[in-house]
Order: C-alpha cells, then structure tokens, then sequence
C-alpha cells in the first residue's frame, strides 16, 4: 500500500533538534496546507548543522517505495545530507541509509527493490519531480528499507554557510 506521510489522519509526529524561522516550522513538512508545505522548514539564521530532523510513524510500520526531498528555499540552500531508518519507536538504533551531497535543488532517494502489489498503478511509481537527482540505496542496506517506524533526516552541509533547509 502507498502511503503520504503527510497526511494528518496518519498521526505521524515530526521533530526536530534546533530552534525554526517563524512560518517555517518543521511541522509544514506533514501540514495539508499546500502554501505551508511549500514553505518547508527553516532554521533560525544563526543555527548551522547539523540538524536532525525525525518522522515518527505512531502504530504502524512501512516500507519506503522512494523518499523526495527539497533542499532549496529561496536562497537558501541545503547540499549535504545523511538519510537514517529505525524499526524502533524508541529514539534510537538508527541505521546510516543514504549519505549525499549534491548541487540539485531536489533529490529522489529510491529503494529499487520495492515491489509495489498490483493496486498501485503506474502514476505512484513514476519521477514525482522531473528535476529531481535520482540517489539509490546501496544494495548492503536495502534491508532497513522494510518495517521503518522512523525516519531521520540530518542535514550536514549547506552553501555558503546558509541557512538550513529542507522542503516537500
């Protein structure tokens, strides 16, 4: 079954490490709001990374089909970025899934063993964003790809010292 973490009804929880710009909270990466989504998350202009940010899922657990990811918001503009999976709700046994930096304003981290049932239709599958840098898995951690309950974003690096950012 395909599932968008950002709908409400789901009670995923999102949070963060540091300190968010007013009308930038993390909260817009999960809001039903498309101007408050594309607002995306923010740090004050004097946090500088890194920054975790954690998508909990509460009851339930899911297998990641793709992750898409914005990483520009006006100037400012995010370039390095570590991707962790835990099968726990507990805060912690994180595993290092993804590390990458990149000049794109938008990458698409895909798990190219998921084999969608039949209900999908072809729509799901396809590049969401046209612009969007293809990353893949290494083969060694497809495993923590299943049964996620969480998933951390750390952003590690940004250009010219900006600040912080992250976007759906």
């Amino acid at each position: 079954m395909a599932i968008n973490l950002s709908n409400e009804s789901l009670d995923v929880k999102i949070s963060c490490n540091q300190l968010s710009s007013d009308n930038y909270s993390v909260n817009n990466l999960l809001s039903i709001d498309p101007n408050l989504r594309r607002n995306g998350f923010r740090a004050e202009y004097f946090i500088r990374p890194p920054i975790e940010i954690t998508f909990n899922s509460i009851g339930f657990a899911f297998d990641i089909m793709c992750l898409e990811i914005g990483l520009k918001s006006n100037e400012h503009k995010t370039n390095g970025l570590e991707i962790y999976f835990s099968k726990s709700d507990e805060n912690k046994d994180f595993e290092l899934i993804a590390k990458h930096f990149s000049d794109s304003n938008v990458i698409k981290v895909t798990n190219h063993c998921y084999r969608p049932n039949g209900k999908l239709t072809n729509a799901l599958t396809q590049r969401f964003t046209k612009d969007a840098e293809e990353v893949m898995f290494k083969s060694r951690l497809l495993k923590h790809c299943f049964q996620i309950k969480q998933i951390r974003l750390k952003i590690i690096k940004t250009t010219n010292s900006s600040v912080p950012v992250i976007r759906y």
